[in-house]
């Protein structure tokens, strides 16, 4: 779907339009493991946005940074993700700042920083208004929790997931 509207998009000219697709399947391949392509379409996304002055190309922004996490890259990922939500902080985009925080959390929980990751996202899970958001938070959660060998709370987060995704 999002190929033939990128498509779609690009044969009409709207360039801006063309890299939300290609962002939303750089999100995806993400997700899926496959992080060089997920790479070059982020980045991709990113470029044009900047170029065309869209306040959304920080969100491209933080998930080159969720991928830099993903991959190991976890300095990189930091500076990313601080990046993107600076300029989200600075536009009054609460929601996508949210965002950005849950990618800040999973870079300390594949870091193995359970304690702080916790800290953050008990922090942004107050904040957090989207059950996509909330349902993210509470596996985060559940993950910090394992970490730090408390079983029980793990096992409570990521039921409270499971029960915010239903």
């Amino acid at each position: 779907y999002y190929r033939r509207s990128q498509a779609a998009f690009e044969q009409i000219g709207a360039a801006v339009l063309a890299a939300t697709a290609t962002h939303n399947i750089g999100e995806i391949l993400c997700d899926q493991g496959y992080f060089e392509e997920a790479r070059a379409d982020l980045s991709a996304a990113l470029e044009i946005w900047r170029s065309a002055a869209y306040p959304g190309a920080s969100m491209a922004t933080a998930n080159l940074g969720r991928l830099a996490a993903r991959t190991g890259h976890f300095v990189g990922a930091e500076a990313l993700l601080a990046e993107a939500k600076d300029e989200f902080g600075r536009i009054g985009a609460e929601s996508a700042v949210v965002d950005v925080e849950m990618r800040e959390v999973e870079r300390r929980v594949l870091m193995g920083e359970g304690a702080a990751a916790l800290e953050l996202a008990t922090a942004v899970r107050g904040r957090a208004e989207q059950p996509v958001q909330q349902a993210f938070l509470d596996q985060m959660i559940g993950w910090a929790r394992a970490q730090l060998d408390d079983f029980d709370a793990a096992r409570a987060a990521f039921y409270a997931s499971l029960r915010t995704a239903q």
